[in-house]
């Protein structure tokens, strides 16, 4: 006999209908390149990035690069279950030692092109509170559609 299974579905931001994939999203946050600390006057090439991943109600942290320098590597790997989120943000900061930390820059992916192709590479340009742009992050996306339910939490 047939199985019957629900169709859930969402509509954009722009009012286009989209079908709901419920899967398991994995970021792997490999590196950072030609960071700007804005708030630093002498360049000692002291930072110490550390990235911040949020998917829908999902937040990861990268480890703290100590000198990490405008050129930090991570290969960090991050996996989630989601199903209505097209978005994936970043947000990279510089770990004050003595005070708070440092905006970098940040960027947001959108996730259709990897529900669609199974996998993807990512270089996005980093934007500062300013909107100028103040390095890259390369991430690698995979995703892997479910069916039924998932025991994770899904977004």
């Amino acid at each position: 006999s047939d199985k019957i299974y629900a169709q859930r579905f969402f509509v954009n931001e722009y009012g286009n209908l989209f079908h709901a994939m419920p899967g398991q999203l994995t970021v792997r946050v490999e590196y950072a390149n030609g960071l700007r600390n804005p708030w630093t006057i002498i360049r000692l090439r002291s930072e110490n990035p550390y990235t911040i991943i949020r998917c829908g109600m999902h937040e990861f942290r990268t480890q703290t690069h100590n000198r990490g320098g405008m050129n930090p590597v991570w290969n960090e790997e991050f996996s989630m279950g989601i199903c209505v989120t097209n978005q994936l943000d970043l947000m990279l900061y510089d770990y004050g030692w003595f005070g708070s930390d440092d905006e970098l820059g940040r960027c947001t992916i959108d996730l259709l092109d990897v529900r669609k192709k199974g996998q993807e590479i990512v270089v996005a340009p980093l934007l500062n509170k300013r909107g100028t742009k103040c390095g890259t992050i390369q991430i690698s996306l995979s995703f892997a559609c479910t069916t039924g339910t998932n025991d994770e939490q899904i977004e």
